[in-house]
């Protein structure tokens, strides 16, 4: 699985928050293809991978915000 604007939209939506388009194109970026691993794999992320990722991203966003 790779991240997805869709995915991202519908996150959002269940969280009722927002996040500016640089951090979500971040995530795009980082997530947003499969990732080539030490050994020259192809490798996706699983559903669980991708969630934490972005709740992370989203937890690190609103932290700088607040303070």
């Amino acid at each position: 699985m790779v991240l997805t604007k869709k995915y991202l939209k519908q996150y959002q939506n269940n969280i009722r928050e927002t996040i500016p388009d640089s951090v979500a194109q971040k995530l795009l970026l980082q997530l947003g293809q499969p990732a080539l691993d030490d050994d020259g794999h192809l490798r996706e992320y699983s559903e669980q991978d991708i969630f934490e990722q972005v709740r992370k991203a989203f937890q690190q966003y609103f932290e700088e915000v607040k303070t």
